[in-house]
């Protein structure tokens, strides 16, 4: 108002304007809360976690290692271990809804080891769930991911491998494997996640078969969510992704109708059925970008625009491959630290109750030497 009166008396001379141009944010200019490193025994190196890591949970972060459970207190700065000794996790995932934890371990072939258990008190004791158990290698199979259904809380849905789910009906207790079939699938791992208000079409991203890479779904049957029909392939074979296999299948609230896909070299969001690249290392101007597998992606709440994404490549590297942008993909800064690790690998990017938080892990660490996780908050510039 007083801008008007005095803009009306001399004609607005002298008076700054607003033009609605918002400030010029550079990415990279963030600031990073280190915590506490766990220094774990090494007993299977070079072996990333399939897909989930870890999650956040009343003030913690709940990791799975090659060396079992451990969960990191963010207030006290302490960590201390839920179990599992000297096994390696395949996944560690938290109901949203039931709150029970599900972990996957390595059973490496092994003819009496479960591989999948739950926990209903935050991990203090844990239960072994009936796997999928192959009576012709005689061998309980690890699984690569959880996800659960948007409504049927009960429902959690994991894969083996190849383009073939395992269901659970009873909070994963116990499982069986899609259209209840008898035989296992081959191929890579596939990642899924699903559209809240589309709880009968469960999305996943595939490398199958080798190096043709594609977004698919199923329709949900309702009355038995073991039963899965209608394969639509949405984003198609020998199109858009070639041989770039997804590792990260992200949906964000608010940002509807999309899933961000992280691959090898990239990352693309996909609307509806277009998918559009943010990141894509071998294009015009970002082949100075390292040839990452995106497994972390966080899309800032505020400001859709600005993303925080990382992973590693396939070659030891002294440098994070951790990126930021505020603008969709139009600027990007790498941002390298490693934060003491000599051979950094970005796991997972967790959204916590503020800022998120990176899990990072010392990679190529001979068998019997100490291993370093490592936790770090994000605190954005904006």
């Amino acid at each position: 108002m007083y801008c008007l009166i005095i803009g009306l008396i001399i004609g607005f001379v002298g008076c700054k304007q607003d033009d609605g141009v918002a400030p010029i944010i550079i990415p990279g200019n963030g600031t990073f809360k280190e915590f506490a490193v766990l220094n774990t025994n090494t007993t299977d190196p070079f072996d990333a976690i399939s897909f989930q890591a870890g999650f956040f949970d009343n003030n913690n972060i709940v990791v799975g290692t090659s060396d079992g459970i451990w969960r990191l207190n963010l207030i006290t700065n302490t960590w201390d271990s839920l179990g599992f000794s000297g096994k390696k996790l395949t996944a560690l995932y938290k109901h949203p809804v039931l709150n029970t934890y599900l972990a996957s371990i390595k059973t490496g072939y092994s003819k009496t080891l479960p591989a999948i258990y739950t926990s209903i008190n935050q991990g203090k004791t844990w239960t072994a769930a009936s796997g999928i158990y192959s009576t012709l290698d005689s061998y309980y199979f690890s699984f690569s991911h959880f996800r659960a259904h948007p409504t049927l809380n009960q429902v959690i849905f994991s894969n083996i491998s190849g383009n073939q789910f395992v269901v659970s009906k009873d909070g994963g207790l116990t499982w069986n494997l899609q259209n209840y079939s008898k035989s296992v699938g081959f191929g890579y791992d596939l990642i899924s996640n699903f559209y809240p208000d589309q709880p009968n079409k469960i999305y996943f991203g595939t490398e199958n078969p080798l190096d043709v890479s594609w977004l698919g779904r199923f329709d949900i049957n309702i009355n038995d969510p073991v039963l899965l029909t209608n394969l639509t392939q949405i984003i198609k074979p020998n199109t858009v992704w070639g041989n770039r296999r997804p590792n990260s299948l992200e949906y964000f609230s608010y940002v509807p109708n999309s899933f961000y896909v992280g691959q090898e070299g990239a990352l693309a969001k996909v609307t509806d059925t277009n998918s559009t690249y943010i990141f894509n290392v071998g294009i015009t101007g970002k082949d100075s970008f390292p040839y990452s597998y995106i497994r972390g992606i966080w899309v800032d709440p505020k400001n859709t625009k600005h993303i925080l994404f990382g992973g590693f490549t396939q070659a030891p590297t002294t440098e994070l491959n951790l990126f930021e942008t505020y603008d969709e993909g139009k600027t990007i800064v790498q941002i390298k630290n490693g934060f003491g690790l000599q051979h950094p690998r970005l796991l997972q990017i967790i959204a916590t109750n503020d800022y998120p938080v990176l899990v990072l892990e010392e990679s190529f660490v001979p068998i019997g030497q100490m291993a370093k996780i490592k936790i770090v908050k994000y605190i954005p510039s904006n």
